[in-house]
């Protein structure tokens, strides 16, 4: 599931749906959005996750650091508010931010038979049967582990944004 640019996610994506049209079969895919998937996740979550993954400590502790302790204040017509705690999120705009997402994601529980494509925030999953029934059904199985998934976590999942489609 490694992330090398959207353009290798959407090649994969083009390749399965090319192969079930060559084959007779119908391909599924579910297009996923984060709700607001930077802002709102849940820090101590990438941290227990990279000291889990036998990272080396220190490195743990910088990205902790990098994560902690951040501050906003909004300035209206000269007037600045009290200093405010960041207690969620990775800074919108680093270039850590992505890889950090990931590390909060990428231990997902795969399901047999469904193509997952990843990158940063946007996923994709798709699946190819000659029963369309089959299809839904598994589909529906990811969709539901991902939920499960996304309760542990914290992640919000945004339902008017999420997109499926059928290819016949």
């Amino acid at each position: 599931i490694t992330s090398i640019s959207t353009v290798h996610q959407l090649a994969r994506i083009t390749q399965k749906v090319n192969h079930g049209f060559r084959t007779g079969k119908s391909t599924g895919m579910v297009l996923l959005d984060v709700e607001k998937a930077y802002d709102s996740v849940w820090q101590d979550a990438i941290v227990y996750k990279l000291f889990r993954s036998n990272l080396q400590l220190y490195l743990v502790k910088i990205v902790q650091s990098f994560l902690s302790n951040r501050t906003f204040t909004v300035a209206v017509n000269g007037e600045n508010s009290s200093v405010q705690n960041i207690p969620f999120g990775v800074p919108q705009g680093s270039v850590l931010s992505p890889i950090l997402y990931n590390v909060l994601t990428s231990d997902v529980l795969m399901i047999d038979g469904v193509l997952y494509a990843f990158f940063a925030d946007d996923t994709a999953f798709l699946v190819s049967d000659k029963d369309p029934q089959i299809v839904v059904t598994h589909l529906q199985a990811a969709m539901n582990n991902l939920g499960e998934f996304q309760r542990k976590w914290r992640i919000k999942l945004n339902a008017g944004k999420t997109q499926s489609i059928f290819f016949t």
